[in-house]
């Protein structure tokens, strides 16, 4: 019902869900990178980052 009062004919939906989906993997993607990123650069501001741990965790990750 929404749709046909703005303009938009039912089979458009389709279309734009589909174009939707592809479009919001890309948003949840950049935002996952995102709150990573901040919670880096608020650890660095504090002073709380440890490289040694963030390294020993990274190699970690590549032994398995």
């Amino acid at each position: 019902a929404t749709l046909g009062v703005v303009g938009i004919p039912l089979e458009g939906l389709a279309f734009i869900a589909g174009v939707d989906r592809i479009l919001d993997m890309a948003r949840t993607a950049l935002n996952v990178v995102g709150n990573a990123l901040a919670a880096l650069v608020i650890s660095k501001w504090q002073k709380q980052y440890d490289a040694e741990k963030a390294e020993n965790y990274m190699l970690s990750l590549k032994q398995v």
